[in-house]
């Protein structure tokens, strides 16, 4: 794997590489650059076919001695972020600890400046979710990578219409693991006479915030309100889940977190972590414009090692949905009297604002609103 030093890297390493040819195969190929950022030195490693980028901030002289290993270090921990499903044993392949970059330089500069200009300048325009507006010094760079990776590099087109980055998540997955362990699903809305059941089959590696947004698009719900997920206890699995519920979303007033309850946001948790076969659990929606909360039981119906496919995926819709603003299964059935009446006086206002949830829903239909990555800077629309 090659590691091509510009300028700027190779004056601060006090080295001149020998020019090479680009390597035929893009994920071999990986850029490093240095910029500046508030004063600080900020190293950018790139991986130019896929517009993905890694950032390094106040890179110290301990690291510039060390560079191949904190590169091959930084480059891991930013692939396994759950944003990008890249499964760890894939990431092993592609680049194991052991990796020793081959130090290089080339004279295709084009595509790197224009990267790194793009990436300094977000980085400098003191977004909020970046520094501290107190102070304007407290930098998080690992939003603003995952930021630059989601949003800046869209100048080349991927010919599917997808991001750049999820042509590598792909591409990675092709080359080094075609499989990924996954499990599937059973979800189950009780509507009062009828049960609406989605079952979907998720990756192990799914953070818990993006099985929220999977069963807010299986069942064409909003997303406008809190959520948490409550796991019973199983002393057999250790400490870690000997408590009565597990509290993912921080939303939830204090009052509503159970004094014992270890926390954790839906984020940094992945199913996988928690969950195996057999296993039962609850997932909680609080619309904000509904009184009754939606209660959802989930059942981990079986755990597929390696599943041929591309997660997430609905394999069975039984049942039509509900709207998520009507309060529970007893406000369903108000609903649906009111659409079955034409003489009612919000009739016409319920079929209006019903109509998604009046038509037949199917498999390829979920699947079609089901995001393949979820972005977690901005709600999505799944409507």
């Amino acid at each position: 794997m090659k590691l091509f030093y510009s300028t700027s890297v190779q004056k601060k390493l006090g080295c001149k590489c020998e020019k090479v040819p680009l390597p035929e195969n893009p994920l071999d190929c990986w850029y490093a650059h240095l910029i500046t950022v508030r004063g600080a030195d900020t190293l950018v490693a790139m991986l130019p076919e896929y517009r993905f980028c890694v950032l390094i901030w106040k890179i110290n002289e301990n690291q510039w001695a060390n560079l191949n290993q904190v590169l091959v270090q930084a480059i891991r921990t930013a692939l396994d972020h759950p944003l990008y499903g890249i499964p760890m044993a894939v990431i092993d392949q592609y680049i194991p600890e052991d990796t020793v970059f081959a130090p290089c330089a080339t004279n295709d500069r084009g595509v790197i400046a224009k990267m790194s200009a793009v990436t300094k300048k977000i980085l400098e325009s003191g977004q909020p979710s970046f520094w501290d507006l107190q102070t304007g010094e407290k930098f998080d760079p690992v939003e603003a990578q995952l930021e630059a990776n989601d949003y800046m590099f869209l100048t080349k087109e991927h010919p599917r219409g997808i991001r750049p980055w999820q042509a590598l998540r792909d591409q990675l997955r092709l080359t080094y693991g075609k499989t990924v362990p996954s499990m599937e699903l059973e979800v189950s809305l009780d509507l009062g006479k009828h049960i609406a059941r989605r079952n979907l089959i998720v990756s192990v590696d799914t953070p818990f915030l993006f099985l929220h947004h999977y069963l807010q698009a299986a069942y064409r719900w909003r997303g406008n309100g809190t959520h948490r997920f409550d796991l019973p206890p199983a002393p057999d699995r250790g400490p870690g889940r000997n408590t009565l519920i597990r509290v993912l979303d921080s939303r939830l007033p204090d009052e509503e977190i159970p004094q014992d309850a270890p926390y954790f946001t839906d984020r940094e948790v992945r199913l996988g972590d928690l969950l195996q076969e057999g296993d039962s659990f609850l997932y909680r929606y609080d619309p904000e414009e509904a009184d009754t909360p939606w209660k959802l039981p989930i059942r981990v119906i079986r755990s597929i090692p390696a599943y041929d496919g591309n997660p997430p995926v609905c394999t069975l819709c039984e049942g039509k949905s509900s709207p998520d603003w009507v309060n529970g299964a007893a406000g369903y059935q108000k609903f649906c009297k009111i659409v079955r009446s034409p003489k009612h006086p919000r009739h016409d206002e319920m079929v209006k604002e019903g109509e998604p949830w009046l038509q037949e829903d199917s498999v390829s239909d979920i699947n079609q609103r089901i995001p393949r990555k979820m972005n977690w800077l901005q709600q999505m629309d799944l409507l």
